[in-house]
């Protein structure tokens, strides 16, 4: 059962190497079988000189195109693999990055034009600005995440659009994709972000009233000298805040990766820089091996979350068991702004757990349904590849978490939304 798809796989990429390597497009190709047809059956039969001419120049454009093309890709295979150097990149997503990759094209070579893209990490594309003569590349991240490795298809091909070959290069990198909080940088959130007897002020002092007393001890401020006291003992003694027993962590939080969940993940980035959970917090995320205590672990997982494919299950089970363990009473958890799989999980395994929830997810827009296009727009125009969230999405997300108060947040503007099942449309 398992060998026939190994063996399609197989088969699949073999004949996409073959495609690449073939020197004629399908435009190309069409043009020399009817050149060659009309040279045989109309230009020799008939001996129409006309016609013999005409579909001989053009056979032979098209080859010495094909030949053009082929010595060209032969010589970049040959050269480009030592120059190709290791590249380091740390840069927010969405923000065009300069690498040090130059097509390394001869310009006074004629009718040849090249362009690339990037092969993985898949969720970069290649800035238009970098097909311009003298500029190198640039790159936009669409998603988080981490990589070593990076693999480009290069095409070089005629101007005419007949010829075309692909090749594959692979070099050594060390890059970082962070989430960009955009819009986020104007979120303002005064309050707690839970109720008040479950989350104490983070700004609040962990020292309790002055209802405590010691000998006086050089130094200490003469305004904490209990004087009636010493009117009647003759002991100076000061007045101390009353000391805690323990400090205990109260809000922890989780980032549950899916499909479109950077705007989430911008989200969960802005509170923890912003210092929103308090001292003695605890963060976790899909993907990451060991729970976050400070904003650079945090970051580095909420990094580390873009790598994890959402078909595997999510660790918000253990890590609510774990932090239920470790005395947190509340937990923020930051989900993709779409019904479906990881929803539908999350909210069977928070109504399992006895910490209190607080639902979050972003979006990049305001949960407006995007314009109705005709099958003909779609056959014409390539889709958009970033997923929008309707309202409907965003209130089936909700509608998931029956137990739970969710508030949606809009990535570009910073506006809290609030819960999709009070909008006025949602009743």
């Amino acid at each position: 059962m398992n060998e026939r798809p190994s063996i399609q796989n197989r088969a699949m990429t073999v004949s996409k190497r073959v495609s690449d390597l073939f020197p004629l497009t399908p435009a190309g190709f069409i043009i020399l079988f009817v050149s060659v047809s009309t040279f045989f059956t109309i230009g020799v039969q008939r001996l129409d000189l006309v016609v013999l001419t005409l579909s001989a120049f053009i056979i032979g454009i098209v080859l010495l195109l094909s030949l053009l093309v082929s010595s060209i890709a032969i010589w970049l295979r040959l050269t480009w693999p030592q120059r190709l150097n290791s590249t380091s990149l740390d840069q927010p997503c969405g923000i065009p990055a300069a690498t040090e990759f130059e097509p390394f094209l001869p310009r006074w070579l004629p009718l040849i034009e090249i362009d690339w893209k990037w092969l993985s990490p898949v969720a970069v594309t290649v800035d238009p600005r970098s097909f311009v003569a003298g500029n190198g590349e640039f790159v936009i991240a669409n998603r988080r995440g981490r990589a070593e490795t990076i693999m480009r298809k290069v095409t070089i091909r005629d101007v005419f659009g007949l010829t075309a070959i692909s090749l594959s290069f692979t070099n050594a990198a060390k890059i970082r994709f962070t989430p960009a909080p955009a819009g986020l940088d104007s979120l303002r959130l005064y309050q707690s972000l839970a109720r008040g007897e479950d989350l104490s002020d983070p700004r609040g002092s962990k020292e309790g009233d002055r209802v405590d007393m010691r000998r006086y001890a050089q130094g200490d401020p003469v305004r904490l000298i209990l004087w009636k006291v010493y009117a009647r003992t003759r002991k100076l003694l000061v007045r101390i805040p009353e000391r805690a027993m323990a400090s205990n962590p109260r809000a922890c939080a989780y980032f549950v990766a899916g499909r479109n969940d950077e705007a989430s993940a911008a989200l969960a980035r802005v509170m923890i820089e912003r210092e929103l959970l308090g001292e003695s917090w605890r963060f976790g995320a899909d993907g990451a091996t060991d729970a976050a205590h400070t904003p650079e672990e945090a970051i580095e997982s909420l990094v580390v979350s873009g790598n994890f494919d959402p078909s595997m299950p999510s660790g918000l089970g253990t890590f609510l068991k774990q932090a239920e363990k470790e005395g947190f009473a509340v937990c923020l958890v930051f989900m993709p702004p779409q019904p479906g799989k990881p929803a539908k999980d999350a909210a069977t395994t928070i109504s399992r757990s006895r910490l209190k929830t607080h639902i979050y997810a972003a979006t990049d827009t305001c949960g407006a349904a995007p314009e109705p296009q005709s099958r003909l727009h779609h056959l014409l125009f390539q889709p958009p590849s970033k997923h929008i969230s309707t309202r409907q999405d965003l209130l089936s997300m909700a509608q998931a978490f029956q137990l739970s108060p969710v508030s949606i947040v809009d990535r570009s503007t910073g506006q809290v939304l609030g819960d999709p099942r009070h909008w006025p449309d949602s009743q």
